[in-house]
């Protein structure tokens, strides 16, 4: 019985064999056929408007190119950048991507000439999902069309590193209620931001970094709920910050390096997702609001190169995730608060050229994560709290010269004037106890064993001659008793 129970699963392994390669080589005949032969025959060409539309955009893109002659159906070309996606009813193709200019030094799309343009038929691509323009715009003046309003599916929107595109941000984006992602990063573009861009619910990246764009940052962008990233970095943003409680979602909000003046907004603490913000080389002043004792989430906090004149708050040791923290140069006061030394995850610490004031809590030296610390430029002193070992770790990442009541209180002077730039404590008493507290001159110190040799040798003249002195007296006295006799 058994016998015959292993013939039939013999027979059958088999027919397995037998039968599976050709069910695979079947299966890998019928998929070439739908991407070679089959579906070029059931897809038809691209859109005939679509068609006309793009040949305008890509004699925009590069003029010196004969593009009917090139790609006849751009869309049945295989052309690296352009994208096409078929009807399923009709068969025709839709342009649905846009790529242009150079991705990266080894990627180069649908490259751009140095007359590029975008042409107003950017409109007439109603089915575009996505537009994407990398350093095409570097020798003539070029601007964003309004008909990009007209592209109603568009989901991504791209203009990175294009010096040469200038004009202003159309007021048109605010039709594009798909978009999820707009990017037009280190470009000329000026004027204002527009207050329309709060239209677009969808919005998760937001990017207008390094331009020259000016005036205030809109309150209508209060209202998009789903931003993750905003970033208008570089730019010559004025006015107070608005409130932006409503950015539910945001994870990185950058704004330095603009003209923002006035105090953070306290709603700033609602934004409890976010892990990254930075406010640096702005005019901001007031301190740091309270309500960041809430932004639990928050890993880098930057917000150097601010006015904010006041003292450090304690309960930044109180948020456990933070990573980087950077204060410096921004007028702060005060002490050093010890609940920094909370922060086990702290990495970063810069809090340089300020006015701080008050001996270095000795917690921060025992930071688990720590790896660069940068007091420098302040007005700290007495010993410095750190370990020899954990000096020697640090390296050149510790930083805390130009203090000059801070001194090194071990023994090893020249790893504590080498290594950090502090002199050693034990030489600034040694030297105080000098002269009722007064410092010898160069000419008057000595070394330690050199001022007993000194001394003795001092003392051994002054004995011979006061014996040669004696002797001289005696032995005169004597030749005159002798003369007299």
């Amino acid at each position: 019985m058994s016998r015959w129970r292993k013939s039939a699963l013999t027979h059958r392994d088999l027919c397995r064999r037998r039968i599976l390669p050709n069910v695979v080589l079947i299966t890998a005949i019928l998929c070439c056929c739908c991407l070679f032969g089959v579906g070029a025959q059931e897809y038809g060409s691209t859109d005939a408007g679509e068609l006309e539309a793009l040949f305008d955009v890509l004699g925009g893109i590069s003029p010196d190119t004969n593009w009917r002659d090139q790609l006849p159906d751009p869309c049945n070309s295989w052309q690296q950048g352009i994208y096409c996606l078929a009807d399923n009813d009709t068969g025709e193709l839709h342009v649905t991507n846009l790529e242009f200019g150079v991705l990266s030094d080894y990627i180069d799309v649908i490259p751009c000439s140095g007359h590029a343009s975008l042409h107003p038929s950017i409109g007439k691509l109603p089915f575009l999902q996505s537009l994407q323009i990398f350093s095409c715009f570097t020798s003539q003046s070029a601007s964003i069309p309004e008909e990009i309003g007209m592209l109603q599916d568009l989901q991504i929107l791209t203009f990175q590193d294009n010096p040469e595109l200038r004009g202003t941000l159309p007021l048109s984006l605010g039709n594009l209620t798909n978009l999820q992602r707009l990017s037009v990063t280190e470009t000329g573009m000026e004027g204002t931001i527009p207050s329309e861009i709060g239209s677009l619910v969808n919005l998760r990246q937001l990017d207008l970094s390094r331009n020259q764009l000016q005036g205030f940052i809109p309150e209508s962008l209060n209202s998009l709920g789903s931003l993750q990233i905003m970033d208008f970095g570089g730019n010559f943003l004025s006015g107070v910050l608005p409130f932006l409680g409503g950015l539910r979602s945001v994870v990185k909000m950058v704004l330095s390096n603009n003209l923002l003046n006035g105090s953070i907004p306290s709603d700033m603490g609602q934004l409890t997702t976010l892990t990254y913000l930075d406010l640096s080389y702005n005019n901001l002043t007031g301190g740091i609001p309270s309500s960041f004792a809430n932004l639990t989430n928050l890993e880098n906090l930057f917000l150097e190169h601010n006015d904010m004149g006041t003292s450090l708050p304690s309960f930044l040791g109180s948020m456990p995730a933070l990573s980087r923290l950077t204060l410096a140069q921004s007028n702060y006061v005060g002490e050093i608060p010890p609940a920094f030394g909370n922060m086990t995850n702290l990495r970063v610490l810069v809090l340089k050229d300020n006015l701080l004031s008050g001996v270095i809590p000795a917690a921060l030296g025992a930071l688990p994560n720590i790896y660069h610390l940068d007091l420098s430029r302040n007005n700290l002193t007495g010993p410095v709290p750190f370990s020899l070992g954990f000096v020697e770790k640090m390296g050149s990442n510790l930083i805390i010269l130009n203090n000059s009541g801070l001194c090194f209180p071990h023994s090893s002077a020249r790893v504590a004037v080498s290594t950090i730039g502090v002199n050693s404590c034990i030489l600034e008493e040694a030297d105080s106890s000098n002269f009722g507290g007064q410092a010898k001159s160069p000419s008057e110190s000595a070394l330690p064993g050199e001022s007993h040799r000194n001394d003795a040798s001092g003392g051994g003249t002054n004995r011979f001659l006061l014996v040669l002195a004696v002797t001289v007296s005696c032995g005169f006295h004597g030749f005159l008793r002798w003369w007299q006799l």
